[in-house]
C-alpha cells in the first residue's frame, strides 16, 4: 500500500511540473501576442491563478513524502530521538486535523455554489 501511494505522490508532482510549465509557457505565449498587438488568450490569467492552488496542493505531498518540506527547527533541534518523533506525530495529527477541516469547508462550499448554479466566468 506505501509503494502505491509513493506512486500516486510521485505521479502528482509530475501533474504540478506540468501544470507549472504549462502556465510559464502560457504566459509567455500571451505577453508575446500582447506585444505584437494581437489579442491575447482571455482565458491565460484565471487558468493560471487555478493552476497556481493546485501546483500546491499536488506538489506539497511529494514533498512531505520526501520530507524536503520547509521546518522550522528552534523547538525540535533540541530534542532528542524520541522527542523529535513524538513531536512529529503530533505535527501529522495537526496537519490532518486541519486538512480535514480545510476539506470540509472547500466541500460545503462548492456544495453550496452549486445549489445555486454559481457560474464562474
Amino acid at each position: 500500500m506505501i509503494r502505491i501511494l509513493d506512486k500516486v505522490c510521485t505521479a502528482l508532482a509530475v501533474v504540478a511540473a506540468t501544470l507549472f510549465l504549462f502556465c510559464t509557457f502560457s504566459i509567455c505565449y500571451s505577453i508575446f501576442t500582447r506585444s505584437l498587438g494581437l489579442p491575447s488568450p482571455i482565458w491565460v490569467v484565471q487558468f493560471s491563478e487555478y493552476a497556481m492552488l493546485w501546483i500546491t496542493f499536488l506538489g506539497t505531498a511529494y514533498l512531505l513524502l520526501q520530507n524536503r518540506h520547509a521546518s522550522i527547527q528552534i523547538i525540535t533541534g533540541r530534542l532528542g530521538q524520541k522527542g523529535k518523533a513524538w513531536m512529529g506525530q503530533i505535527h501529522n495529527l495537526l496537519g490532518t486535523l486541519l486538512c480535514l477541516g480545510l476539506f470540509y469547508f472547500c466541500l460545503s462550499s462548492t456544495w453550496e455554489h452549486f445549489v445555486r448554479k454559481v457560474v464562474d466566468v
